[in-house]
């Protein structure tokens, strides 16, 4: 099921995951590791909705993104999503996790904020 599943995804996605360094004074640097040409499935047509994260804010969600478990299961809220292909066309829409993401039987469901 799960090869079936990301067989069926149309888009192309790169991760950003969050991996900060550590400069020589011990300031934290923000840095970000991408992994491009991964999988995915972008969903945008739910309408936009709001949901309360585990610190207690409040965010909308904007697109869902599945992924197969293998690219998707270590995502955090620091990590970021680019995707650069739609159907076979080219695009640049990034976004960061609204929420954790979902694990579900053959797949990651992650829900986007789109970042500006």
């Amino acid at each position: 099921m799960r090869a079936t599943q990301t067989g069926a995804m149309m888009d192309t996605c790169t991760l950003r995951v969050w991996t900060p360094t550590v400069d020589s004074y011990g300031t934290e640097i923000a840095g970000w590791t991408s992994t491009t040409g991964i999988a995915c499935g972008l969903d945008v047509s739910p309408a936009p909705r709001e949901i309360r994260r585990a610190d207690g804010t409040i965010t909308s969600v904007d697109a869902v993104l599945r992924l197969s478990m293998a690219d998707g299961a270590s995502l955090t809220a620091e990590d970021s999503i680019i995707v650069t292909q739609r159907n076979g066309e080219n695009v640049s829409l990034s976004y960061g996790l609204a929420g954790p993401v979902q694990r579900g039987p053959t797949g990651i469901v992650a829900q986007l904020q789109e970042i500006a």
